[in-house]
């Protein structure tokens, strides 16, 4: 439980490194906090749909398999307070590999030049666009798996530049600091 939390304790802590169990752990811990809380928002009226079979608005030729849900209002609300140490966990994860943080940007770049490219393409009715823009959706597609699977590398042994090891926390203390 300690492991799930422990990205709030560190609420918009971007220095350091972090363990791949801190960061999966806090991932776990949200699958199930948005969970509850798309159940709830249904439950209370807040928002949000839930379902099975055919897609909201959907017609007899739209079929989804299993089950959708989304948030209303309370799942937002989570979802906004979590953006930071979403972050932050993932910047710290990405030190422990000894990379920047900065690779956390790197699938909205292509996200958002799509939704410039799409949005041009709409209104302009072009299908050379259109395909520009399919392209980029693949980029950004590739770029968020590239960053899945940074996250999941191990982190460098030892002090690397973001700081001590995670894993050996007495690392490069003075022995008189842990034994007084």
């Amino acid at each position: 439980m300690r492991w799930m939390i422990m990205p709030l304790r560190r609420y918009a802590d971007f220095r350091g490194r972090s363990q791949r169990i801190e960061f999966w752990m806090w991932v776990l811990f949200q699958i199930v906090i948005f969970a509850l809380l798309v159940t709830l928002d249904n439950v209370l009226g807040l928002g949000g749909h839930h379902g099975a079979g055919m897609a909201p608005g959907g017609t007899a030729l739209s079929y989804t398999y299993g089950l959708y849900a989304s948030g209303g209002l309370l799942t937002w609300i989570f979802w906004l307070l979590a953006l930071i140490p979403n972050l932050a966990v993932q910047v710290r994860r990405l030190h422990d590999s000894d990379r920047t943080g900065w690779w956390v940007v790197m699938p909205i770049a292509p996200f958002l030049f799509t939704l410039a490219i799409g949005i041009i393409a709409v209104a302009a009715r072009s299908l050379t666009m259109v395909l520009i823009t399919g392209l980029f959706w693949l980029l950004s597609f590739g770029g968020i798996i590239w960053l899945i699977v940074l996250l999941c590398l191990d982190g460098t042994r030892g002090e690397n530049r973001f700081g001590p090891d995670p894993r050996d926390p007495d690392a490069g203390r003075d022995l008189s600091e842990v034994f007084g």
